[in-house]
């Protein structure tokens, strides 16, 4: 009987070769071979590459249910000229994009914009060489973006929005290069998390642009973010752009340890009320290293061991602040600015009532 059993084993290796052992460990995720409208949910799995750019511009992946899972298994998806490698359609919530890359077509990943609140989350995915928008989602619910690679794209490189209120999400540990528009623009971002991205050469064909801005959507709830631990720098393409800012409907937000230099036009705007900028390095920009307010907007702003040096474009402060609404700033270091006096800190043409609360290191 002990004989049967040892025969009736080696039988079983021999009969699964190694092909049918690698699709039984990968039972439950279901293969992608080629162009596809996914319905139903489930773990997709892409097997091998889709190459064919020059075919009929039809979208390569289409996510059509809830609770989608698309692992694009290290392979390389390569939408036509007018097509997106992903497009997620009608109202969708559990999605997830991971591990692959998609190269070329108009757009990488896309939602509608007339959906209900996306929720969706990519991870470890290559976005190149598109002629539009390299990650755009509209009506987003709650997104996360996490280590990604997005480049030589057309337009902004990870763009998000809701057009009724605001969203959730964190966009942590992504590299941006050679953005032509803006690099992450989050439009009604409230409660989220941006968070060790790498952003060089934006900005190369829109003027006027921002590396990371974090705005107001709708204008409903946004604000209360975690802006830290990002490397922002738009040259030598990005002549007239600005690093990071905090436009003027999005309160209250943390920016910590950034390291914003080399930017054409100021390094970090903060636009809005009751912001803490705190420990952010603004050096060598081509205006401004910080800015606080504009005009009459901005309020009760602190700034806090901040480095604003040799911001040396015509009139360019290390901290320049539009009002005196009851700025805060202490502990900063402003030296060598082109403008900067001996016991001045910030300058600007509405300092009144901010304070400098001591330990501002100025010139010489």
């Amino acid at each position: 009987m002990k004989k049967v059993r040892m025969l009736a084993a080696m039988f079983a290796v021999a009969f699964y070769p190694l092909g049918v052992q690698e699709l039984l460990a990968d039972e439950g995720r279901i293969p992608i071979f080629g162009t596809i409208t996914i319905s139903q949910a489930g773990h997709y799995i892409l097997t091998r590459d889709i190459p064919d750019p020059a075919a009929p511009a039809a979208n390569v992946i289409t996510i059509a249910a809830d609770n989608v899972s698309v692992d694009l298994n290290g392979r390389t998806i390569s939408p036509a000229a007018g097509a997106a490698g992903i497009s997620i359609t009608a109202p969708r919530k559990g999605i997830t994009v991971l591990n692959g890359r998609i190269v070329g077509g108009a757009v990488g990943i896309i939602s509608g914009s007339g959906l209900d609140p996306v929720s969706i989350r990519i991870e470890s995915v290559e976005v190149a060489g598109q002629s539009s928008n390299g990650i755009i989602i509209n009506n987003g619910g709650y997104v996360e973006v996490i280590g990604c690679h997005v480049h030589d794209v057309g337009a902004v490189g990870i763009n998000v929005a809701n057009s009724a209120t605001s969203f959730g999400g964190r966009f942590i540990g992504n590299t941006l290069e050679r953005i032509t528009n803006a690099g992450i623009s989050l439009n009604g971002l409230l409660a989220g998390e941006v968070r060790g991205n790498f952003l060089k050469e934006f900005g190369s064909v829109a003027g006027g642009v921002n590396g990371i801005q974090v705005s107001e959507g709708a204008g409903v709830n946004a604000g209360g973010n975690l802006v830290a631990a990002n490397v922002v720098s738009s040259l030598p393409s990005g002549t007239d752009d600005s690093g990071i800012v905090i436009a003027t409907t999005s309160p209250n937000n943390l920016l910590i340890e950034n390291v914003v230099t080399r930017n054409g036009s100021r390094g970090i705007r903060s636009l809005a009320d009751g912001t803490r900028l705190e420990r952010n390095v603004a050096n060598q920009n081509g205006s401004h290293g910080i800015e606080v307010g504009l005009g009459a907007t901005g309020a009760f702003n602190h700034l806090e061991e901040n480095q604003a040096q040799r911001n040396l474009a015509a009139g360019a402060c290390g901290i320049f602040f539009t009002n005196g609404n009851s700025h805060t700033y202490r502990n900063n270091n402003t030296r060598g600015n082109t403008i900067v006096g001996p016991t001045a800190a910030a300058c600007g043409g509405g300092l009144g009532t901010n304070m400098d609360a001591g330990g501002n290191i100025t010139a010489p």
